[in-house]
């Protein structure tokens, strides 16, 4: 097995993330800290635990708040179309 740093895995742990063997860093690094995650879940208990309360906080607010402003920007255009072809 080859050295790691904090954030490196490999295939081996991968597989101890079931065990719970990973580190916090590397949970975080490995399910959440990447560019094409940004659309599931974000593990807020995991961020809570690693960077404090206020930032755990901060994340979940963040969180609830682009989920109601994409419903809105979604809402609003079905909006729009919806007036626009009875008005016409």
């Amino acid at each position: 097995m080859r050295l790691q740093g904090p954030y490196e895995t490999d295939k081996e742990a991968k597989n101890e993330a079931e065990s719970g063997e990973m580190n916090a860093r590397q949970v975080l690094y490995e399910y959440w800290a990447k560019w094409g995650r940004w659309y599931k879940y974000q593990p807020i208990h995991h961020i809570r635990e690693y960077f404090g309360e206020k930032i755990g906080i901060y994340f979940a607010w963040l969180g609830l708040y682009t989920l109601c402003s994409v419903l809105t920007a979604a809402s609003v255009s079905v909006s729009v179309e919806f007036c626009r072809a009875t008005l016409c």
